[in-house]
């Protein structure tokens, strides 16, 4: 439908000049207006706002999510966990990317800064060192399900096992960010950072012997748990000779001697 532009009074099909009041048309100028036109536009500011609810929804369900991840962390580490197993199931495996991803960008901000290391960028030295650290966390979760399930014959699936062990790491996770933040703050932060990542690995072996040979003797526990630390260090070493060498096992060899 077409409207006169001065008027506002129906046009008839093909009019040049308008019936009520004489004005000429200007082609350009008529506004055309169609119901199938109304309906898109209603359609598509229809679809900008459920977008833009669903986006908030997201970012407040996030928001929910962080809370309630850091309540159960403090929960855990005051030995008050209230939450239910499939919260901790999921936050188990949240423990485990944050030791991993956290450790990993603190430890190579750090060896950045040293000599050497120069030519290097962060995210090579990011992406390698994840890929050292993912792997020897991943390999206490593979052992334990494999011993949990065979010697101790507990059932369960993997995920379930695997976010079992990293659920009891909690204060490991306070410990990596403590690092990440030290790796920014102190220039020569490589001893520090590495330090803390081994006291983290630490509290992974904890957790590990933990679950498998409860003891309650603590020297027994400490024990054990010294044992599975340097046994994992020795196949972590060993897995990565066999595939031409870490950066990060170098550096670790280095200040050991």
């Amino acid at each position: 439908m077409k409207y006169c532009i001065q008027c506002g009074k129906e046009l008839k099909t093909g009019a040049k000049f308008c019936s009520a009041c004489g004005k000429r048309q200007n082609q350009e100028q008529t506004e055309t207006t169609t119901v199938e036109t109304v309906l898109e536009k209603g359609a598509q500011i229809q679809s900008t706002i459920n977008e833009q609810l669903k986006s908030n929804q997201t970012v407040q369900q996030l928001t929910k999510e962080s809370k309630n991840y850091f309540s159960w962390l403090n929960s855990q580490i005051k030995g008050n966990n209230t939450n239910t197993e499939q919260a901790s199931s999921i936050f188990g495996v949240i423990n485990f990317l944050i030791l991993s991803v956290v450790n990993s960008l603190a430890i190579s901000r750090s060896m950045l800064r040293m000599d050497g290391y120069g030519a290097e960028t962060v995210l090579s030295l990011f992406i390698e060192n994840l890929f050292v650290i993912g792997i020897y966390f991943t390999l206490f979760g593979l052992v334990y399900f494999v011993a949990s399930t065979k010697i101790s014959k507990k059932k369960g699936s993997f995920i379930v096992k695997f976010s079992a062990l990293f659920r009891s790491t909690s204060l490991a996770v306070y410990i990596s960010l403590g690092a990440f933040v030290c790796s920014f703050l102190i220039r020569d932060s490589y001893m520090i950072v590495m330090g803390l990542l081994c006291l983290v690995a630490l509290m992974v072996s904890f957790s590990f012997t933990d679950h498998l040979w409860k003891r309650e003797d603590i020297l027994s526990r400490f024990g054990l748990t010294l044992l599975v630390l340097l046994g994992s260090f020795v196949v972590i070493f060993l897995l990565f000779n066999l595939v031409g060498g870490s950066k990060l096992l170098e550096l670790f060899l280095e200040n050991l001697k």
